[in-house]
């Protein structure tokens, strides 16, 4: 260190080295991680640097959560049937917390830790036998509380495991298949208490927005007049959503555990009312198509905006938080459903739709790069092909205003 810092022409960062200048070790309890894998040698000087760094007051989560996820992800099998294994559980899901904790203020890195540590956990219970899970039922329900302690209304984190990319309801259902393997027996309480507190957080988001149908209508106006499709929002309606929510509350997980999760496990999670908000925009056009069919039948005039009414509602997806897991693939059907109405409809008919596109466009650039630039590219050439100056002259004006990017 002597012969760095003399090296170093800077006084502030010579400074900073020594004030940061740590001698590490590792936490005596991590040593039986190491011990489990003492007889392969790659492993063992694998985990043991990363223990070294993890252990160091200065660790950096955005580099350790992705070595851990692909230690225990590659090694599980080692672990699994070890006499040992159930405490190393406990020291790499503490390590999991600790980084959710850690990175509290880090959207982007907690959601990363929470679904690198359930994907693991679910490669766990994958490799069990019965008689593994018994050996793990204290470690599991362990895991389990410190999870639901975690949900205390203030931090992120338990919404982050509500809407992570790896729900907590198919780790919940892979568990509760031992049931039907003759380990009725084990202690499912802990689960369905964690299941619970994700639901009721689940559906007290869903309350917190808007109600689709409500709002669909409010901002529909004329194009939504003879209207006859209310009924397709009702499963994420705030009615069905306070159902789900008085349903939830009423299930008893002390007395008959099994039955309380496989109740709590048949309502819906966020992933089920992210599908059903995702089917909508095509049940509408569908269901505008059963309408224009009996229009042509009855002589009535035909709905020339059912294609509006989809992209209304994909608008609404997009500016929902909760559906950010279909939000690239939404964008993209705003851009099938723009280029339909380009080709159809006269400026003034979409000339909003299409200044809506941009602003989401503008806001989504950096999450959806190169999906973003390719729906104004493919926007633009539809545009030009109608050769109608005001439209030219609108989609030129928002592209200019995009300003340049870097896909």
């Amino acid at each position: 260190m002597d012969k760095i810092l003399k090296d170093i022409e800077s006084d502030a960062l010579a400074a900073n080295l020594l004030e940061t200048a740590e001698e590490v070790e590792i936490n005596s309890e991590l040593l039986l991680l190491l011990d489990v894998v003492s007889r392969y040698k790659g492993l063992h000087n694998t985990l043991k640097s990363l223990l070294y760094e993890i252990c160091h007051p200065y660790r950096n989560w955005n580099i350790l959560v992705p070595q851990l996820r692909s230690f225990v992800l590659k090694n599980s099998n080692y672990y699994v049937r070890h006499e040992k294994g159930p405490e190393a559980f406990t020291l790499f899901a503490g390590l999991f917390i600790d980084a959710m904790v850690d990175c509290g203020k880090n959207s982007k890195l907690l959601s990363q830790t929470i679904e690198s540590q359930v994907a693991w956990v679910a490669k766990m219970v994958g490799l069990f036998s019965v008689d593994d899970l018994f050996r793990y039922q204290s470690a599991l329900n362990d895991y389990f509380d410190r999870l639901v302690e975690l949900d205390d209304g203030e931090s992120s984190i338990m919404m982050h495991i509500v809407q992570g990319q790896h729900p907590m309801k198919k780790l919940a259902v892979s568990l509760l298949a031992f049931a039907e393997k003759g380990a009725d027996a084990f202690d499912y309480r802990p689960m369905a208490k964690l299941m619970q507190a994700i639901l009721k957080r689940n559906y007290n988001y869903w309350l917190n927005e808007d109600d689709p149908l409500p709002w669909f209508l409010d901002h529909c106006g004329e194009l939504c007049e003879d209207f006859h499709s209310g009924k397709l929002f009702s499963a994420i309606s705030h009615t069905s959503m306070e159902k789900n929510i008085n349903a939830v509350k009423s299930i008893d997980a002390e007395k008959e555990p099994v039955e309380a999760l496989r109740d709590i496990l048949d309502l819906p999670a966020h992933v089920d009312i992210v599908r059903l908000y995702k089917e909508i925009p095509t049940r509408l056009a569908e269901a505008d198509e059963e309408e224009l069919g009996k229009a042509r039948e009855q002589g009535l005039p035909l709905n020339r905006f059912a294609e509006n009414q989809k992209l209304l509602f994909l608008f609404r997806i997009m500016d929902t938080k909760g559906l950010y897991l279909i939000h690239e693939e939404t964008l993209r059907e705003i851009n099938r459903s723009l280029v339909q109405l380009i080709r159809l409809q006269k400026f003034e008919e979409i000339e909003e739709f299409l200044l809506t596109a941009f602003q989401l466009l503008r806001v989504n650039v950096r999450k959806y790069p190169h999906t973003s630039l390719q729906c104004i590219q493919v926007i633009g050439g539809e545009v030009f092909k109608r050769k109608n100056g005001r439209m030219v002259e609108a989609f030129l004006w928002q592209a200019v205003r995009f300003g340049f990017q870097y896909a």
